[in-house]
């Protein structure tokens, strides 16, 4: 008797269990559309309990127990789930660069183009076609002075177009850029508050064992639909950077962005832009960390975050930059932190200058030429001092003073007796016959500078408060190499280099029309420069000439505006009748002759006439175009593969769970019949034994 009661709770618990897996089922069914639904199921043992542990047991050990719900699981596969992200991070990072350089593409599509005669080609051949006409005839024609100088400026205007146009596709880039930080941050707030409430799930639930006051998960199940959101939530977060999830003891999600902790359990971090709006090369991210500032730890959960205490006042961003760490850098094995997603795409785009980047290359070029002056600034600044100077020490100063400005950025002063002192952000590497040597630090994201020493000291042994690291830096290259573990005389940031990018994003294809811009200029102007004209010039307001800003400040030079006849009669000292071609055919043959681009310190290998180098730069952009598209459509056809094998793994198969269906159906059915007939033993135990011939 006790085995059939032993039987019949046997049976009661699968009748229950069977239930269960059919009430599962049907959820599974009702959420097949739930995006980020995961499917689930019951786990089932098999109860096996020691002779003697229920007064109804059998005296066979171990046997007969029936089968118990351990718990309902979800179906995943974590190694599925990190190459869906890895490849989602890929496929945006070349998605946002497909995408904008086909932006760049169209606004260079007409540069070629010729069915109008109004792309940039033809315009171009128009500037040359109206020379030929000059100068075929005797350029003795008023207007068709006026008609070459007008083409030369429609080339101006079509370089300032294309270049006020990229400035759109930069605006855009970085509005993109600041609404993607937005939602990313609005996810790091979304797993804190996740992560409390799983944590609060599972102690409900009675999922954990408290130990130290600790609480320990003891199995994987719990509460699955608050995991659902946050796995989906980490998909998102995968596709705007590289990511690194642990799930930990307690149940909660650990999660690293760009190789920074941002989610430790309902504690989470804020990243902000790190951009100057001056510099359209100074773009970077920034994520908050752990500081000592006043009332602010970095990962903090929701109520501190809303009630931060801002010294200075000001915003919880302005608060982030002030205290964050650069994730666009490299750390100490020197890789990336940031390595693939969105965010990677908008810095390629936004900061890429491709060969014109500023490299340590470039930027020694600029220092070496900068350290020169100074030592030639410092023998004519002690010439002058004691009265041995010549006649054009003067004039070989201002020249020297310039060349240290535009290589160097130095604020030059001319003193009362006629030397010349000057300064890099606020540090003196000039001042009479003593001068300082600048040289790149060794990451090169920094220009390090030395104490002032004259021509002698530079010989020597060099132990100065400022250049403890520098033992006989006797050259800036020797100072490059120096282990700086000091001040040395303060590091000098260098805008440009602090999130220096040699992807061809934007600033690439604008440094191919400054290169235009340069090139053109400084070959036309070359012709007349004897004379003391300019035909184009890309001057700023104060009158510096800046590679960067070349095809914004693009003009014609006064010179040539008022009067256009100068390209033919430049002395001014012909009769009109008697104007000559000389000039013209020398500017003629600016066209066609191989020129040089670059931007001073950086010169591209191919030279190519101006015709052929307007559709070189359509080549390169076409090329790199075709190179992205490329790459996008491998990693989704990557990213589509693994995408499907998860979804054989955890979505939700209406055939499947037809068959699941059915399956538990039967097995209900069975053990209703399983107990249907122990009752009918029990029936006959109970009521026919001891009633023989009744």
């Amino acid at each position: 008797m006790a085995s059939s009661f032993m039987g019949l709770y046997v049976q009661r618990e699968a009748l229950l269990i069977s239930q269960k897996a059919l009430d599962i089922t049907g959820n599974n069914i009702s959420n097949i559309n739930t995006p980020g639904y995961t499917r689930q199921r019951v786990d089932i043992c098999s109860v096996a309990n020691a002779k003697g542990n229920l007064g109804y047991n059998t005296a066979v050990s171990l046997a007969g127990q029936g089968s118990e719900a351990v718990g309902v699981a979800q179906i995943r596969d974590r190694l599925l789930d990190r190459k869906v992200r890895v490849y989602s991070s890929d496929l945006c990072d070349v998605g946002v660069k497909t995408s904008t350089l086909s932006d760049v593409e169209d606004v260079f599509d007409s540069i070629e183009a010729d069915e109008l005669e109004a792309s940039f080609a033809a315009i171009v051949n128009k500037f040359k076609e109206a020379l030929q006409s000059f100068s075929a005839d005797n350029a003795d024609r008023r207007e068709l002075a006026t008609i070459s100088k007008n083409t030369a400026q429609s080339v101006v205007q079509c370089i300032n177009n294309y270049n006020l146009k990229l400035d759109d596709i930069s605006e855009q880039v970085l509005s993109d850029t600041e609404k993607t930080l937005k939602r990313i941050n609005s996810i790091f707030s979304e797993m804190g508050s996740l992560n409390r409430q799983i944590k609060d799930s599972y102690v409900s639930m009675k999922y954990y064992d408290s130990t130290t006051g600790n609480y320990q998960v003891m199995n994987d199940y719990g509460p699955l639909e608050l995991k659902d959101e946050m796995h989906s939530l980490l998909d998102e977060l995968s596709q705007y950077g590289n990511i690194y999830v642990t799930e930990e003891a307690d149940g909660t999600f650990s999660v690293d962005f760009a190789g920074q902790a941002v989610v430790r359990d309902k504690d989470y971090a804020q990243m902000a832009l790190a951009n100057d709006p001056t510099d359209p090369l100074n773009m970077g991210f920034i994520v908050s960390k752990s500081g000592t500032a006043p009332d602010f730890t970095g990962l903090m959960d929701k109520d501190e975050w809303y009630n931060i205490k801002l010294a200075a006042g000001g915003s919880s961003d302005e608060y982030v930059r002030a205290n964050g760490v650069d994730i666009t850098g490299k750390n100490d094995k020197g890789e990336y932190f940031l390595d693939t997603g969105s965010l990677r795409g908008y810095l390629d785009v936004y900061n890429g200058q491709g060969i014109f980047f500023d490299s340590l290359g470039s930027a020694g070029v600029c220092l070496t030429k900068g350290n020169d002056a100074l030592e030639q600034m410092a023998a004519l600044n002690k010439q002058i001092a004691s009265g041995t100077a010549g006649a054009d020490a003067a004039d070989k100063l201002a020249e020297l003073a310039k060349e240290l400005k535009e290589n160097i950025g130095a604020e030059i002063t001319v003193n009362a007796d006629g030397t010349y002192t000057a300064k890099v952000n606020g540090s003196e590497i000039l001042n009479a016959d003593k001068y300082a040597q600048l040289a790149v630090k060794a990451d090169g994201k920094a220009v390090m500078v030395s104490d002032l020493y004259n021509s002698a000291d530079w010989g020597t042994n060099l132990t100065g408060s400022n250049v403890t690291d520098f033992v006989n830096a006797n050259s800036a290259a020797e100072i490059a190499a120096a282990d700086v573990s000091g001040n040395a005389g303060g590091f000098i940031q260098t805008a440009q280099k602090a999130y220096s990018n040699s992807y061809c994003g934007i600033e690439y294809y604008r440094d191919m029309l400054n290169s235009f811009v340069k090139t053109m200029t400084d070959e036309f102007n070359s012709i007349f420069e004897e004379f003391g004209y300019e035909l184009f010039t890309y001057k700023n307001d104060d009158g510096v000439a800046d590679f960067r800003d070349a095809a914004s400040n693009f003009r014609i030079a006064d010179d040539w505006l008022k009067n256009p006849e100068i390209i033919s009669n430049p002395t001014g000292s012909n009769e009109y009748e008697e104007l000559n071609n000389i000039y013209i055919n020398k500017m003629l043959g600016v066209f066609t002759t191989a020129q040089s681009y670059g931007n001073g310190a950086v010169t591209d290998p191919q030279k190519f006439s101006l015709e052929k180098f307007v559709g070189h730069i359509c080549e390169e952009l076409g090329t790199n175009l075709e190179t992205e598209k490329g790459v996008y459509d491998a990693t989704d056809i990557m990213l589509t593969s693994v995408e499907t094998a998860r979804s054989e793994v955890m979505d939700v198969s209406m055939g499947e769970e037809g068959i699941n269906m059915m399956n538990y159906q039967k097995w209900y059915n069975a053990i209703s019949r399983m107990v249907t007939t122990l009752d009918e033993a029990l029936d006959k135990l109970i009521n026919g034994t001891g009633r023989v011939g009744l």
